[in-house]
């Protein structure tokens, strides 16, 4: 059953990746965790019905290397679904927090893609992307929306 779960979060979690990022030199862009999201969606049995909840990660982590490879690093024990004992539950046995303490993604991007934006840009592009989730990989594809928002600093939803 767990395993179920886990797989279905592996889908919903490439929904909310809100990372907005801060070029530096030329390609290099790091995560700016203050400014990032990462949300999923959950349900909630009920005796009638379910009910959705949408939690996040509270530590998200990430860079972007001038050759293209991307990393995104999820600090799982930063699990917050706004209920302490459901926290505990979602780390214990959902996310298996003890034996895998980070999810990852990572990725490859043409960097040639976004080097020319100009301020106020936006870029859509698709991307395929590895998802490490409770010690199972999975390719996953994301379309991104890349925004040039300021000389130095790019914002990067899907």
């Amino acid at each position: 059953m767990f395993k179920i779960i886990r797989l279905a979060v592996i889908g919903l979690m490439t929904i909310a990746i809100s990372p907005d990022f801060i070029a530096k030199a030329q390609a290099e862009w790091t995560l700016n965790s203050n400014l990032s999201h990462l949300t999923y969606a959950s349900a909630k049995r009920t005796q009638t019905a379910y009910t959705g909840e949408v939690n996040h990660f509270e530590k998200i982590t990430g860079r972007v290397a001038d050759d293209g490879n991307a990393e995104i690093i999820i600090h799982m024990n930063s699990v917050e679904t706004n209920s302490k004992s459901r926290n505990r539950r979602t780390k214990k046995h959902v996310f298996k927090t003890f034996d895998f303490p980070i999810a990852t993604v990572k990725t490859k991007l043409d960097m040639a893609e976004f080097t020319d934006m100009k301020i106020g840009e936006i870029k859509r592009t698709e991307i395929l992307a590895t998802l490490t989730l409770t010690g199972i990989e999975e390719d996953i594809y994301i379309v991104l929306d890349v925004s040039r928002l300021e000389e130095g600093r790019v914002s990067v939803v899907n």
